[in-house]
């Protein structure tokens, strides 16, 4: 697989605005429909809040993270892409199980049942549990494969944890993303599912990465953009740390705002930059067009 990039345009954007104006293609519906309409990609997150807190005791800082609401409804990728329960010759249903009431760091976050379900024999293919919230990301057509992805703690983390490949016929395989040992706190999935491009990497989370689901490889594209502004409440608690992924204000899987991160075709892929900060996205802006063949 090649990949070559270009810097499309350096804009400077208009006052009021936050990102560039680019065809709205998000990660995470922070607040999701009432019914996920056809095309979207769901399973995960309706919402999430973590409860921070740092102590300084004699120069050491302890920072605890708590999720007191936990994902119901996350969606990802591109409102172009395929119902994701619906293969060639199969459904798909995921529906979470033992959730927590009182999220813990020392506990789990519930578990996924999964069901891959025969339309012609109305026979199960599939019926497993895995720890964790899972969702399909995508049905790739040219292979038969639902893309599934599961978030799970790491520590203080909620990322993007793991990625498998479910084939309609029942069968399992594990992904060059788990392979790699590679975490996410941010993606999103090209039109046919062909392509997922991540922020992330290996038990760290400042590089720009391209999974090629058909191939099952990884390319490294280079710097990540920043993450998305954060709100007075989060600034009071993580005004002490660095602005970056992986740090307070970035520490679980994350909503990137529009024109942020998004495929412009199914082999172009756009990611804008510029010196971003906690408090708002820079005005100028720089973005960078990855083409695959």
């Amino acid at each position: 697989m090649e990949v070559r990039h270009l810097v499309l345009v350096v804009q400077r954007v208009p006052s009021g605005l936050r990102s560039l104006e680019t065809p709205s293609l998000p990660l995470l519906n922070p607040l999701p429909p009432p019914s996920p309409p056809r095309g979207s990609l769901a399973s995960l997150e309706a919402f999430k809040v973590s409860l921070r807190c740092a102590t300084n005791l004699v120069g050491f800082r302890c920072r605890c993270t708590m999720w007191a609401s936990l994902l119901a409804a996350i969606t990802i990728g591109s409102a172009q892409a395929a119902d994701c329960s619906v293969g060639h010759s199969t459904t798909l249903e995921i529906s979470m199980e033992d959730v927590p009431r009182v999220p813990r760091l020392d506990q789990g976050i519930g578990k996924s049942h999964i069901v891959l379900h025969d339309q012609a024999s109305g026979v199960d293919k599939v019926d497993v549990r895995y720890d964790g919230r899972w969702s399909c990301l995508a049905v790739n057509e040219a292979r038969s494969t639902y893309l599934l992805a599961g978030v799970s703690q790491l520590g203080a983390w909620l990322p993007l944890a793991s990625i498998e490949y479910l084939h309609e016929d029942g069968s399992w395989r594990t992904s060059a993303f788990d392979r790699a040992q590679h975490v996410a706190l941010a993606a999103v999935v090209s039109p046919s599912g062909r392509y997922l491009a991540y922020i992330g990497g290996p038990r760290r989370a400042d590089r720009l990465y391209l999974l090629d689901v058909q191939a099952d490889t990884i390319r490294e594209l280079g710097p990540a953009p920043s993450p998305p502004p954060a709100d007075a409440g989060l600034a009071n608690i993580c005004g002490h740390e660095h602005f970056a992924w992986g740090s307070c204000w970035a520490d679980g899987l994350t909503a990137l705002d529009a024109g942020i991160l998004w495929f412009a075709s199914d082999h172009e892929l756009d990611a804008s930059y510029g010196r971003d900060t906690a408090h708002g996205r820079a005005k100028r802006r720089t973005v960078r067009r990855f083409t695959f063949d």
